[in-house]
């Protein structure tokens, strides 16, 4: 079963990392000036909030022949296999920001390391929790 990241779901990483620089923003014009804090912000969010919706256009996770099978990247792309066997946990994470956007994060731990996925709808995080510990996915 392969699971895709919505455009709501993309937008959550988007909204994080435009706080990210208002908040580097901040703390340039408490430590220095107006002007280099105003430059920080316009940067940060020039530079960073497109960012998630590329790797968007590029991400996939699929649960196929045993594995979980995690791509992403827009000009480098990246992939990621854990076997189903070894996965110890998963754990959803709902933020308020996400309960508004329908997205989630979950957390796949295995034995050699932990895997983050964000930006899933509620009912595809439920049933990628329930395919890697194999259980029934909640209603």
């Amino acid at each position: 079963m392969t699971y895709t990241v919505s455009l709501r779901g993309a937008l959550l990483p988007a909204l994080w990392l435009a706080g990210l620089s208002v908040a580097a923003g901040f703390v340039v014009w408490l430590l220095w000036s107006v002007g280099p804090a105003v430059a920080v912000t316009l940067a940060g969010l020039l530079l960073l909030v497109p960012l998630p919706f590329l790797r968007r256009r590029r991400f996939s996770v699929a649960v196929a022949g045993g594995a979980l099978c995690v791509t992403s990247g827009y000009f480098l792309q990246v992939t990621h296999t854990l076997p189903v066997a070894g996965v110890t946990g998963v754990t959803r994470l709902v933020t308020p920001l996400g309960r508004l956007l329908n997205a989630t994060a979950l957390v796949v731990f295995s034995t050699g390391g932990a895997l983050t996925i964000v930006g899933l709808t509620r009912a595809d995080a439920m049933a990628l929790r329930a395919a890697l510990t194999d259980t029934e996915a909640p209603r």
